[in-house]
């Protein structure tokens, strides 16, 4: 009779362990079926998001082009519409991430753990400038009790046409790479006219947004949606007025690339 019983209560508890098993996998299931849903949801609003982005931007893509026109014109023997465009979509991304890396990484704090203790002082002093340089966009322009002083606006401008192409200009002259340096004079300038001109004229709601959360909309808002890293797809930026700096940039390029 225990035999009995114990068989039984073994039988219970097999079934109630499959029937357990059966309901777990019906809940992973419902949650990999949302998940895959609210993953779609998100693909087709930033698909979505793109075509606006496109689409209101009209006249900035436009004037960009017809910049390139200017750049082929000027050097029309050198150049190619292929390298004027792969080089605006290298410096796109690599302006991207290069703001992404300033917002993730302190250089100071990592080069102060890492020196050695017999370094020259004067060597430490010029590498210890060179990393709050690098920090001065993270640490300083998003302190909003010194960001407006003219001296850290002036220091802002400079930052960003160095870590935005200029120091990708050098390494383009020195390894003669297939980027045509115009394109990354002409992004540098254009980013840091439209930040430190446009940007404290205009306000917009972009710029603001990432001073409220530092690890989106790092720009242009193209690039934020591409790397989904826009703090609001609903809130598509117009930057039309760009078109202005890209004209004015480009034409002074032109002038100096002559000598």
């Amino acid at each position: 009779m225990n035999n009995f019983r114990e068989n039984n209560n073994d039988h219970e508890k097999k079934k109630y362990k499959k029937s357990k098993n059966k309901k777990n996998k019906k809940i992973t299931k419902c949650y990999d079926s949302e998940s895959i849903s609210d993953s779609n949801i998100h693909k087709d609003k930033l698909y979505t998001a793109l075509k606006e982005s496109i689409n209101k931007n009209k006249w900035f893509y436009l004037t960009l082009l017809l910049c390139f026109y200017m750049f082929k014109q000027s050097n029309p023997n050198t150049t190619s519409y292929l390298s004027l465009g792969v080089s605006y979509i290298f410096i796109l991304i690599l302006g991207h991430m290069s703001h992404r890396i300033s917002h993730n990484v302190n250089f100071t704090k990592m080069y102060n753990k890492f020196k050695k203790n017999n370094i020259n002082p004067r060597i430490d002093g010029y590498l210890l400038h060179f990393c709050r340089f690098l920090d001065f966009h993270s640490i300083t322009h998003h302190d909003t009790t010194i960001n407006k002083q003219p001296a850290n606006i002036l220091y802002e401008f400079i930052n960003n046409v160095i870590t935005q192409g200029g120091a990708i200009v050098i390494f383009v002259k020195l390894v003669n790479y297939f980027i045509d340096f115009r394109i990354v004079m002409l992004w540098a300038f254009m980013y840091a006219t439209t930040h430190n001109i446009n940007y404290v004229l205009l306000k917009p709601s972009v710029h603001r947004d990432h001073h409220i959360d530092n690890n989106t909309n790092f720009g242009i808002d193209i690039a934020d949606i591409l790397f989904d890293t826009k703090y609001n797809l609903d809130d598509i930026e117009t930057h039309n007025h760009v078109s202005i700096n890209l004209i004015i940039i480009t034409l002074i390029i032109v002038y100096f690339c002559k000598w």
